[in-house]
């Protein structure tokens, strides 16, 4: 084998060996029961947003039909600052369309960052639009608890929403962890959680949960206990990159999972 090529396969092994050698775990997340009260503390702005349904006008604004067969294939576009965080599916043939399609998630909406839902008819390759609607947050007609037909900037063209309090899960809010020898280094955590109102980021380490360290627990064990520590309200010991060490306490709320 020639040499070059032999040093790219080693290198390549190193590679792959390093990206392999510390396991990732999960940090196990519950949803919250209704006796839990999970709306009570809920952050501002952060929601449960469904599309409910649809009217599309007999025509396109050019006064064309919308197709050649039983009507428009009807699919919805969710986008907050211009970034698409949901679409629902299409439904064919369809002048008024039902989809009753909750985001996957909780979802922030501020103020400060423009929503708007765009309906179109798909064609093929093509999407002819059917209507769009623009505004700052929440459109003012949408209610918590309630249906809000929202007009579009077609005429003849509405879209129904639902806005509900947001759904909240039990757990410390640190999604995946690293399994060092000596170490529980977070890689995806949650903003709206027990840990991220502690102050944790990503990149930290975690060295001890409560009084106990990780690395005489052992990275399997580590990680079991910190699924634990959010409703105990226990501490644990953070490492930043920096090499700062500092002590944090976990509160007992919940975590709030948003787009």
């Amino acid at each position: 084998m020639p040499r070059h090529l032999l040093s790219t396969l080693l290198l390549l092994g190193a590679l792959l060996a390093s990206s392999c050698a510390y396991p990732r775990r999960t940090i196990s997340m519950n949803p919250a029961s209704i006796d839990d009260g999970s709306s009570t503390d809920a952050p501002a702005d952060v929601w449960r947003l469904t599309v409910v349904s649809a009217v599309v006008p007999p025509e396109q604004r050019s006064g064309q039909p919308w197709d050649d067969d039983d009507g428009p294939d009807v699919f919805v576009r969710v986008l907050r600052a211009d970034t698409l965080i949901f679409q629902t599916p299409v439904l064919q043939n369809e002048m008024a369309p039902v989809w009753n399609a909750t985001l996957p998630t909780n979802v922030t909406l501020p103020r400060s960052s423009e929503l708007r839902f765009e309906v179109f008819d798909s064609d093929g390759v093509a999407r002819d639009p059917v209507g769009i609607v623009r505004s700052n947050g929440l459109p003012e007609s949408a209610l918590p608890g309630a249906e809000a037909l929202i007009p579009l900037d077609a005429p003849g063209a509405s879209l129904r929403i639902k806005v509900e309090r947001p759904r909240a899960h039990r757990g410390v809010g640190i999604r995946i962890v690293e399994e060092r020898s000596d170490a529980l280094l977070v890689i995806e955590m949650e903003q709206y959680s027990p840990a991220g109102r502690a102050g944790i980021v990503v990149g930290d380490r975690i060295v001890k949960i409560g009084s106990q360290s990780v690395a005489l627990l052992g990275g399997p064990r580590a990680s079991s206990l910190l699924s634990q520590s959010a409703g105990r309200g226990g501490t644990l010991t953070i490492e930043t990159p920096e090499g700062e060490s500092r002590e944090v306490q976990l509160d007992q709320g919940f975590t709030w999972l948003v787009l």
